[in-house]
């Protein structure tokens, strides 16, 4: 029956479950510091191509580097991370000045191929910002 509703009507999944099952995986700060080339922009994407740091951040990062704040990441974690902006024109200038070595944390959670960041800020923050 509820796969015959769902076909029926596409929105009739989110209508049967409630809003707390369809929530965000949890997401943890990583610390990355900028060099050249590292991030690039696809519309309002901000893309992160990093080298992942032999320890934690807090051990020191160098240009071109990102790492968790407790670790190292593994050899399996992504070395990606994606951040949608609020607008093109921000994704560009987050863009420049983390390709011009600024250091940059962002909140992520792993999709598998890449980290998908919910929140981002300039320097090496440990409380997440809100979005409006």
């Amino acid at each position: 029956m509820t796969k015959q509703l769902a076909a029926a009507c596409p929105f009739a999944l989110m209508l049967a479950f409630p809003a707390s099952t369809l929530a965000a995986p949890p997401d943890f700060p990583i610390w990355c510091h900028g060099g050249q080339g590292m991030a690039s922009t696809s519309g309002k994407n901000l893309i992160i191509d990093f080298r992942h740091a032999s320890g934690p951040a807090g051990q020191g990062l160098e240009p071109g580097q990102c790492s968790w704040l407790d670790r190292p990441l593994s050899d399996n974690e992504p070395r990606r991370i994606v951040s949608e902006e609020f607008a093109p024109a921000t994704a560009r200038q987050i863009a420049g000045m983390i390709n011009g070595g600024q250091t940059w944390t962002f909140w992520v959670f792993n999709v598998g191929r890449f980290f998908r960041a919910t929140a981002d800020t300039k320097g090496e923050a440990t409380q997440k910002p809100s979005r409006l």
